[in-house]
């Protein structure tokens, strides 16, 4: 049972992505639905389906326009920090990728303003990381410490966040990254399949700024994967990036690359789960060919669909799921079992990078770390 919050927080962003105006949707109680946008960081998609019917003069609207410049605010800010970085890179000839929101609000959004950006995410290919890095630097940029050493995320991770304020990760950053998926979270042809997006970028133009981005297939693929594995499935404001992009007049899908990149990366319980849900949430759907590729049966994907994809429509933290998604969306057994196996106990390169030793305190403090892990994840009853 959908709370009443949640159902007319769902029922503005339906009239956003669909375009198709309902009226200003029942508020049984106004303030929560502020408070659950604002979580979801939806309040500027809500200012602009709601703002013509709020008098001006009711705290409602004062509430979500003040957040609505907020959320202005930091996208200017945003992108006065990435301009001057953007400029330095093309200038060596750096190629750059703009994913998720940076590219996303200006190619389906009715107005960029719209999709809100806690952060700016770019991809480079993993031989020009030390030349950002650099370039970054010189404009007052530094990698924000997230108790990991540089040389663990260069070896183990996807990406880097880089700030003007390190100790502090609520403030404007970049999130640099070389790869879209974290190694062997799905598949070894991870490495190849991010080749293959870089040949197929195609060309957008952002707050005047020519950039690269993914192909739509391809964002596609990015968006559903980073929704399940990085989300845990929750989140409105990703649903309504793929609804829309999924609605776009000018969208016209090579299904057939789809498929096989979630072939290649195993990623097909992801699709399907992801799809499905957008299906519910803005009755639009891929062809039913695909539908009919896009249904899984293992008992892996159906715990995900009743336990966390449930949650997830109706809108409820998905916190708590963030380290179980990975395991029950990959495609096959032997996948999750390895995948499992190297989280409980990794090898000892891994645990060197983590944690500056191996045996014993190296694997001591990642034994304690996958303790506190269970006991907050696992341990405690799900309601």
């Amino acid at each position: 049972m959908i709370g009443g919050a949640a159902a007319a927080l769902r029922e503005v962003c339906r009239t956003y992505v669909t375009g198709v105006p309902t009226g200003r949707p029942s508020l049984p109680d106004a303030w929560r639905v502020v408070a659950l946008a604002q979580r979801h960081q939806l309040t500027p998609l809500v200012w602009a389906v709601l703002g013509q019917d709020v008098p001006p003069d009711e705290a409602l609207a004062v509430a979500l326009k003040r957040d609505f410049y907020r959320s202005i605010v930091r996208r200017q800010q945003l992108l006065s920090m990435t301009g001057p970085l953007l400029k330095t890179l093309a200038a060596q000839r750096v190629p750059v990728i703009a994913l998720k929101g940076l590219a996303l609000g200006s190619r389906y959004y009715a107005d960029p303003t719209h999709r809100p950006m806690t952060d700016v995410d770019l991809l480079v290919h993993r031989e020009h990381v030390e030349t950002v890095l650099h370039a970054a630097a010189d404009l007052g940029l530094r990698r924000y410490d997230d108790r990991h050493s540089l040389a663990f995320d260069l070896r183990f991770g996807s990406a880097v966040m880089l700030t003007r304020t390190p100790s502090d990760a609520s403030r404007p950053s970049i999130d640099l990254h070389w790869a879209l998926f974290d190694q062997g979270q799905f598949a070894d042809a991870a490495a190849q399949s991010t080749d293959r997006f870089w040949e197929r970028s195609e060309g957008v133009e952002v707050a005047g700024m020519p950039l690269l981005t993914l192909s739509r297939e391809h964002t596609l693929v990015h968006l559903a994967a980073h929704l399940a594995v990085h989300h845990a499935f929750g989140g409105l404001l990703w649903y309504c990036d793929v609804g829309l992009l999924l609605r776009h007049s000018e969208t016209c899908f090579d299904w057939d690359e789809i498929i096989a990149v979630a072939e290649r990366l195993r990623l097909r319980g992801v699709l399907s789960l992801v799809l499905g849900a957008v299906g519910v949430l803005f009755d639009v759907h891929p062809p039913r060919e695909v539908q009919r590729w896009l249904r899984p049966q293992s008992p892996r994907w159906r715990i995900a669909r009743s336990l966390v994809l449930a949650r997830a429509l109706r809108l409820e933290p998905m916190y708590r799921f963030e380290y179980l998604t990975p395991l029950l969306v990959m495609d096959r057994w032997r996948d999750c079992a390895r995948n499992l196996a190297g989280r409980i106990v990794p090898g000892r390169e891994w645990v060197t990078l983590r944690y500056g030793s191996s045996w014993p305190v190296g694997y001591t403090r990642h034994a304690a770390n996958v303790f506190a892990v269970l006991r907050r994840n696992v341990m405690t009853p799900i309601g």
